[in-house]
């Protein structure tokens, strides 16, 4: 993951696939919308990749050849509050 949330996705095969932003060549990039620490990895499903936030938040997202994003999937796992449940 890069800098402030974001995502940079590498074409290894053909870098001419690769486009200069933010002066860094990626095919594509994504942010994840939240600012917990965030570890990710490419998904069992083809062009995924799956974000695991420690807010709990969990993000699917899914590429396709041109290099566009989408979030396929939000779920959040953890409820993050201050209360304390008696």
């Amino acid at each position: 993951m890069g800098h402030h949330g974001t995502i940079h996705i590498f074409a290894v095969e053909d870098c001419k696939k690769n486009k200069q932003s933010s002066s860094k060549w990626s095919f594509s990039r994504f942010q994840v919308p939240v600012g917990a620490h965030c570890i990710c990895a490419f998904g069992a499903d083809p062009n995924s990749v799956i974000v695991i936030c420690a807010d709990g938040s969990y993000y699917k997202f899914l590429f396709n050849s041109k290099g566009e994003c989408s979030r396929d999937v939000f779920l959040k796992f953890l409820d993050m509050t201050d209360e304390e449940s008696n």
